[in-house]
């Protein structure tokens, strides 16, 4: 019924469209995998320290116990199972691990992404009513309550 003959001259605002599309997910895809890598270290860096000061507070606990300083009453401690602190130390790592990952590699995912930038800057006259109206409430508040 109708027939259009279509150029690339017509079609030429669609791949720009498109080209702009394709920028935009491929500086997204860039931003998650930065996001999960240094989700990931963090993640690792935290678990070490995790692990290492859970190992220091049992041996500061045992060698205080060894010269009749306790922080508890004895009579009421029972004794744990001997995998008491390995499963305590593991699934302390594994919980931490995985959450650390999930909160820092969203987090850095939205700082590394310019669309998200982008955005916070046409924003940001909204975002600093909003920060001054609370600074104000609160001085405000501070004010009347000393007053």
């Amino acid at each position: 019924m109708f027939k259009y003959d279509v150029t690339s001259t017509d079609l030429h605002p669609y791949y720009e469209r498109l080209d702009s599309a394709q920028v935009i997910v491929n500086e997204l895809i860039l931003a998650i995998k930065i996001g999960a890598s240094i989700g990931t270290s963090i993640a690792v860096l935290v678990v070490f320290i995790n692990i290492s000061w859970i190992l220091y507070d049992f041996k500061q606990k045992v060698l205080n116990a060894r010269k009749g300083i306790f922080d508890f009453d004895k009579s009421k401690a029972a004794l744990p199972p001997k995998a008491g602190l390995s499963g305590a130390i593991i699934s302390n790592s594994v919980f931490m691990f995985f959450l650390t990952v999930l909160q820092m590699s969203i987090i850095f995912t939205l700082i590394s992404w310019p669309l998200f930038w982008k955005c916070l800057w046409n924003f940001k006259w909204v975002i600093l009513a909003t920060l001054s109206g609370s600074i104000i409430n609160f001085v405000v508040k501070k004010a009347m309550n000393k007053l």
